[in-house]
C-alpha cells in the first residue's frame, strides 16, 4: 500500500513525545507522513521527535500557521533547514512569504533580519541593538554562583558541580535563583564552557578547590585528528533541555542568554589538561605546531557554532562567547583566536544578538568590533569611554565594574564607581555588567546596592 502510505498525513496532536512514538509504532508502515502538533512544539520535544521519525524512514510535514511575525517565521524556517522536512506551509501576507522564502534559500549568510520586527522589546535586546533605552540594562557574569547561599545549598543537594550542570531541573533552578533575589535584566543558563570538550570524550572532572581537569588531554596531532564534533542533540542534550525549561519558566520576563567558550579558550584547557598556571604548554603548541593547533581550532569553531545554534533553537534569545584566555596570545590574538570566533559567528542563526567577551584583549577592540558580533564585553582593565571612542556607535558595549570593588563592602565607594561607569557611557548601546565574573566572597547585599545604583542613574539618551 505505498500509494496510500504516501498520501496519508498523520497529525501528531498529542501532549507528549511518548504518546506520539507509541502511535507511530502502532501504525507501522501504514503511514509515512507525519505532522508534529503545536503541543509537542511548545513543549520542547519537536526536534528530538523529528530525529526519531527520520531514523524510521518517515517523512515530516511542518505547518507554521501559529507564527504571525515575519522574523519568527524566518527563524523557524532556518531552524528546520537540514532536518529532513519534506515541506513547510506558511500562512499570512506577502511579508511572511518573503521572509520564509529568503531563509529557505539562504540560511548560512550573515545578513540580519529586519531590526524593526521582534517578538520581544526587552530593554536588554534594545541595548544590544544600540537602540534608546530608559536606563542601562544590567546583569552579572556568573550571577548564579557561590556568593549566593541558596546556590551553595543547591550545590550540596546536587553532590557535585557536574551533576548540577548535567541535571536540567537543577541547572534551571540555579539559573533562576539570582532573578528571584535581584532586579536583573537577563538570565544566563547555568552551565560550563567545558561541556564541548567533555562531550568530545576528554573526560572532564571538577576537583574541589582545583578547578577543571581532563583525563585525556591533547598532546599530539594524532589526538586532535581523532576528535569529532559532538552532536548537541545527543552529547549536550542536558544543556538544551535546561535551555528549554528555563525559557518556559522565565515566561518572557527577561531574555535568556546561552553561551559557549571560544575555540581558543577551549583549546587551551584541552591541551593543558587543567586550568590555572600560565598555560605555557598551549602557547608552545600553537607556536611550534600551528597547523595542528588550527586544525583543532577549526573543529572547535564548528562545534561551538553547532552548539550555540542548538541553544538558539531551544530558546536562547542572546548568545555569548567567552574568550577567557584570548589575552594570552598578545600579537597573535587575531590569528589564533579572533579569526575562529568570526568563523563561529558567521555560522550562527543571526536572529539573536551575539556578545563576545575577550579578557585582557583590549588592544584588539577595533578588530573584535569587526568580527560580526553585536556587543563586546569589556573587561575591567579597559577604559569604557575609550572603548566607545575606538569602536564608534555601531556596536554595543557591556561592562565593566571591577568585581573586587564589591568585596570592600563600602556602599559609598561602590555607588560612586557605578556612577562613574554609567557617566562615561551616556549614549545608547551600553549593558551594565562586571569586568569579569562575580567573586565567591561577594556579599549579596552589595550586589543589590550595585543594581539599585544602576536603576537610579539618570535616563539615557
Amino acid at each position: 500500500m505505498p500509494a496510500t502510505r504516501d498520501r496519508l498525513i498523520v497529525a501528531l496532536d498529542l501532549p507528549t513525545a511518548k504518546e506520539a512514538r507509541e502511535l507511530v509504532l502502532s501504525l507501522g508502515d501504514a503511514a509515512g507522513f507525519y505532522k508534529i502538533g503545536l503541543e509537542l512544539f511548545m513543549g520542547g520535544e519537536y526536534f528530538s521527535l523529528m530525529e526519531w521519525l527520520r531514523a524510521r524512514g518517515k517523512k515530516i510535514f511542518v505547518d507554521l500557521k501559529f507564527f504571525d511575525v515575519p522574523a519568527t517565521v524566518a527563524r523557524a524556517v532556518a531552524r528546520l533547514n537540514g532536518r529532513g522536512v519534506e515541506f513547510v506551509t506558511v500562512h499570512g501576507n506577502d511579508a511572511m512569504m518573503r521572509a520564509a522564502a529568503r531563509r529557505a534559500r539562504d540560511t548560512k549568510t550573515n545578513r540580519r533580519p529586519p531590526q524593526t520586527v521582534t517578538a520581544n522589546h526587552h530593554i536588554l535586546l534594545r541595548a544590544l541593538r544600540c537602540q534608546p533605552t530608559e536606563r542601562a540594562p544590567a546583569w552579572i557574569m556568573r550571577q548564579a554562583g557561590r556568593y549566593l547561599p541558596e546556590y551553595r545549598a543547591l550545590r550540596r543537594r546536587a553532590g557535585d558541580f557536574l551533576t548540577l550542570c548535567k541535571t536540567p531541573e537543577l541547572a534551571v533552578e540555579a539559573t533562576l535563583q539570582p532573578l528571584r533575589r535581584f532586579p536583573l535584566d537577563a538570565a544566563i543558563i547555568f552551565s560550563d564552557i567545558l561541556t564541548i570538550p567533555d562531550a568530545m570524550g576528554l573526560g572532564l572532572r571538577m576537583e574541589e578547590g582545583e578547578g577543571p581537569r581532563f583525563a585525556k588531554p591533547l598532546r599530539s596531532d594524532a589526538g586532535i585528528r581523532a576528535l569529532r564534533a559532538p552532536d548537541p542533540e545527543r552529547g549536550l542534550r542536558y544543556v538544551l533541555d535546561a535551555v528549554q525549561l528555563a525559557r518556559r519558566e522565565l515566561n518572557g520576563s527577561v531574555p535568556l542568554i546561552g553561551f559557549a567558550g571560544s575555540p581558543w579558550t577551549l583549546a587551551v584547557y584541552m591541551v593543558e589538561g587543567a586550568g590555572g598556571g600560565e598555560f605555557a604548554r598551549s602557547l608552545k603548541f600553537a607556536r611550534e605546531q600551528p597547523q595542528s593547533m588550527h586544525r583543532l581550532l577549526r573543529l572547535l569553531a564548528k562545534s561551538v557554532a553547532e552548539y550555540l545554534n542548538a541553544q538558539i533553537a531551544h530558546g536562547a534569545e542572546v548568545v555569548m562567547l567567552f574568550d577567557t584566555w584570548g589575552g594570552l596570545l598578545g600579537g597573535d590574538y587575531e590569528k589564533f583566536s579572533l579569526d575562529h570566533i568570526a568563523a563561529v559567528i558567521n555560522s550562527l542563526d543571526r536572529t539573536v544578538p551575539v556578545i563576545v567577551f575577550a579578557k585582557d584583549a583590549g588592544a584588539h577592540l577595533e578588530s573584535i568590533a569587526a568580527c560580526g558580533c553585536d556587543a563586546i564585553g569589556v573587561d575591567a582593565g579597559t577604559c569604557l569611554a575609550g572603548a566607545r571612542r575606538r569602536v564608534g556607535g555601531r556596536i554595543a558595549l557591556q561592562g565593566n565594574l571591577a568585581p573586587e570593588i564589591l568585596l570592600r563592602n563600602n556602599a559609598a565607594e561602590l555607588e560612586s564607581a557605578v556612577r562613574a561607569i554609567l557617566d562615561s557611557h551616556p549614549a545608547p548601546g551600553h549593558i551594565f555588567n562586571l569586568g569579569h565574573g562575580i567573586l565567591p566572597a561577594t556579599n549579596p547585599e552589595m550586589v543589590q546596592k550595585m543594581l539599585d545604583a544602576v536603576r537610579c542613574h539618570p535616563t539615557l539618551a
